[in-house]
């Protein structure tokens, strides 16, 4: 059987779709899919051969030059036929859509009529109806109308146009789970949930180095694993730690590369430390993954301080790793377990005050969170979900 992945981000890139999609693609491999994914290439610059295809559970991986795609170029014209040309000729059973708003979802809907695949839509979250604040009010509010426009004018007929809508989690409302609320609105028939998972027995570096390598103490460490960016707000987590002022204490950010965001962040804790610091931060770019796993050993707690955020796999993967976490009030972290969801910055303070000097409290946080990680967040279950869901499809 044969199944396409269309994701607009993959390995090597470092975000939360991309590897949701690689666990997808590389675990339905071992089922016996034949699985294809079609992407765009590296954000990191890298070729398109950083991705060793068939290294990766025989996946086939192809690439398309869309991320920014101008109808009017020739070039990308070509792109774009290229791209529904490989869809339409591969003789797909499944055809699966990562996230609603991306360029190969947006491309491939003159064609899914087309189409004798089954059709799957996997939902990361949907944000076109919510005003998003910018500099110039005029300019927010114009993109939240043409939000508004898209969402209530093709939102209903896209939905309808898949077999089976994936959401991560059970909830609704008029967050980023609206278009699970619009689904229940159609009555569509094919509502599944499936959410992101990871490799619960995670093998974390022990060789108790990450701290010696970085210059970091023997206390406290809160970690912080995020792309360097306004959405995940890391200038919150500074200014929260900074408040804290826990004695001995280490803030470690881990991101992708220490840009202009990441550089106001260093200038803030700069401004706030003061003459006299008892505790640091540590910003860091570009680590492997296994230095990142070895990050997430060496510390004691977790924390996110995202804006916006759907079912954050960094949260998952802290629950794997048996570190407790403490979160912004986003997504649906008020329904996952092993961590604090705090409502604005002074709750956030205060849980980082204690889980950073209570072992007992952090403790039973992490047994709470390896627990679900086991079991619901297992990406092995999910897979195993997915694999049952797309089978049912191509026997009905």
């Amino acid at each position: 059987m044969r199944i396409l992945v269309t994701t607009f981000t993959y390995p090597p890139n470092k975000d939360g779709v991309a590897e949701a999609s690689r666990v997808m693609a590389e675990g339905l491999a071992e089922h016996g899919w034949e699985v294809s994914v079609a992407t765009g290439y590296p954000t990191d610059g890298s070729e398109a051969s950083a991705f060793q295809p068939g290294a990766a559970g025989g996946v086939k991986v192809e690439r398309f030059d869309l991320g920014h795609h101008n109808s009017e170029d020739p070039e990308m014209v070509q792109e774009v036929r290229r791209f529904l040309d490989f869809v339409l000729d591969g003789a797909f059973d499944v055809i699966v859509n990562q996230c609603w708003d991306v360029w190969p979802t947006t491309l491939m809907q003159p064609i899914l009529s087309k189409l004798t695949s089954a059709k799957v839509l996997v939902s990361h979250g949907y944000s076109q109806h919510v005003y998003q604040w910018a500099a110039t009010p005029a300019m927010g509010l114009g993109v939240w109308l043409r939000g508004l426009q898209w969402t209530f004018a093709r939102l209903p007929k896209m939905a309808r146009e898949y077999d089976r809508l994936i959401f991560l989690s059970e909830k609704q409302g008029w967050g980023r789970f609206f278009d699970h609320t619009v689904a229940i609105w159609l009555k569509h028939p094919g509502i599944e949930v499936v959410p992101n998972g990871t490799d619960p027995d995670l093998t974390l570096p022990d060789d108790g180095g990450f701290r010696t390598r970085h210059g970091i103490g023997p206390g406290p460490m809160a970690l912080c694993v995020a792309n360097y960016c306004l959405r995940k707000n890391q200038q919150l987590a500074v200014r929260v730690f900074r408040e804290a002022r826990v004695p001995g204490s280490t803030l470690v950010f881990i991101g992708s590369e220490l840009n202009d965001y990441a550089r106001e962040a260093r200038e803030l804790d700069e401004q706030l430390r003061g003459p006299a610091h008892c505790c640091q931060v540590v910003f860091l770019e570009k680590l492997t993954r296994a230095e990142t796993f070895a990050a997430f050993k060496a510390t004691d707690l977790v924390i996110l301080t995202a804006k916006t955020e759907t079912q954050p796999i960094v949260l998952i993967e802290a629950m794997a790793a048996g570190k407790p976490w403490i979160s912004t009030d986003t997504g649906c972290v008020d329904r996952m377990e092993g961590g604090i969801v705090c409502r604005n910055a002074a709750s956030m303070r205060a849980a980082l005050i204690n889980l950073l000097t209570d072992p007992e409290l952090r403790t039973s946080l992490s047994v709470e969170g390896r627990k679900a990680a086991r079991s619901r967040y297992s990406s092995s279950n999910c897979v195993m979900k997915y694999d049952s869901i797309f089978r049912s499809l191509v026997e009905h």
